[in-house]
């Protein structure tokens, strides 16, 4: 549900290829600088951005029951931080194109393309692309939220037989008591790796360059 909420804000900001008319009159005329219309944008545009994953992530998780207070905290900061960066990569693709639907066709792609890489459609991918899921932006604060959310090695009991876990399958062979998943089991499982400091720098970057690459095209590639 979050990563939704997070790929929408991608479609949300293609609007560029309908503004630059305007934009370009404009800068001719010397009316105002390339820099003073991309901040406005950005900064005018963000609370619409926040308020969805604001509302969405306050209702699901505490209906899911979730770990806590800290855990919502850290869930609904990965989650903006992701639609931010989901609208960096919606201003980029509507600066790259000079239509509309071309830049809709590429936004369509690449939420595909990264829900795919992100192992939410394939749990695990073929050894030959597993290169490729670094690059699908959405792993990072997904990955953060799962750290967060199995914080500790008593949260989950192991299945009765059969289980997914081979952790699982050897502690029940030897005792009879309640066995837990560990935490590590549990975040390998999901081929969690980085820790939660590395997850959240690599997806500001991932925001900034996106951002800057939209720029350097409007003040240079599209210019009037």
């Amino acid at each position: 549900m979050g990563m939704s909420v997070v790929l929408s804000d991608l479609c949300f900001d293609l609007a560029v290829p309908l503004e630059r008319p305007i934009i370009n009159k404009e800068r001719l005329s010397g009316s105002y600088r390339l820099s003073a219309y991309y901040l406005a944008k950005m900064t005018s545009e963000l609370p619409l951005i926040i308020i969805q994953p604001v509302v969405s992530i306050t209702i699901a998780f505490w209906m899911g029951g979730l770990n806590g207070v800290i855990a919502y905290f850290v869930d609904l900061a990965m989650i903006i931080l992701g639609s931010v960066t989901a609208q960096s990569i919606g201003l980029f693709a509507s600066a790259l194109f000079l239509r509309i639907d071309q830049s809709i066709i590429f936004a369509t792609i690449f939420m595909l393309t990264t829900l795919l890489l992100g192992g939410f459609y394939i749990q695990h991918l073929p050894a030959w692309l597993t290169w490729a899921r670094y690059f699908a932006f959405v792993l990072y604060p997904f990955h953060v939220m799962l750290s967060v959310e199995f914080s500790n090695d008593h949260y989950i009991l192991c299945k009765a037989e059969n289980s997914a876990y081979q952790y699982c399958n050897l502690a029940r062979n030897a005792t009879n008591s309640s066995v837990y998943i560990p935490r590590a089991e549990i975040l390998a499982f999901f081929n969690v790796t980085l820790p939660i400091w590395a997850n959240i720098l690599i997806l500001l970057l991932f925001m900034v360059a996106f951002r800057i690459a939209c720029y350097l095209l409007l003040r240079f590639y599209r210019k009037p």
